[in-house]
């Protein structure tokens, strides 16, 4: 037998008597190291009428919608696949949580959560453009309102967000 095969028995025989030993070191590893993805949700404005606001938005976590401006009536619906500008959306997405049809901020303070998803909207792995889905806003068109989209583990960090009450509200 050749020495460089004897070597190599030696070696891996050293190499297998120090496993069970190293194996404790490398689980305590995974204690002092953490593998988790931040929570992010992209949004792009996407050009619409006045009175209305468009917005192409991919997440992987959940999110909200935050309105700021006059207080009135708005009407968000979600479309998860479509075509924008000639360009395919959400064939790799799915619907993060039931649209709000209508909810109304009860005065103009600060900013007002006018939509909560549950979800992320990517359901499958793809692009951007695929994960994403069409967020409209239709509001009167006399009114000026900003619009923020953040995730909901960054929703505090962006200052107080009332809830906006729906429509459908009624005092009893």
């Amino acid at each position: 037998m050749k020495l460089r095969n004897k070597l190599f028995g030696v070696w891996l025989g050293l190499e297998l008597l120090a496993l069970p030993l190293s194996l404790p070191a490398v689980a305590g590893l995974s204690q002092h190291f953490s593998f988790s993805i931040s929570a992010q949700v992209t949004a792009q404005p996407i050009d619409a009428p006045q009175g209305v606001s468009r917005f192409l938005v991919a997440s992987n976590a959940p999110f909200a919608v935050l309105s700021s401006g006059a207080a009135t009536e708005l009407n968000v619906s979600i479309s998860q696949s479509g075509i924008i500008g000639g360009k395919a959306y959400g064939s790799a997405a799915q619907i993060p949580g039931e649209a709000t049809t209508c909810s109304m901020p009860s005065s103009n303070h600060n900013k007002w959560r006018i939509y909560t998803s549950f979800d992320k909207t990517a359901a499958r792995r793809g692009d951007v453009t695929q994960q994403s889905v069409l967020i409209e806003i239709s509001y009167d068109p006399e009114v000026t309102l900003d619009f923020e989209i953040v995730t909901l583990d960054n929703l505090y960090e962006t200052g107080t967000a009332y809830l906006a009450i729906p429509c459908s509200f009624t005092a009893s």
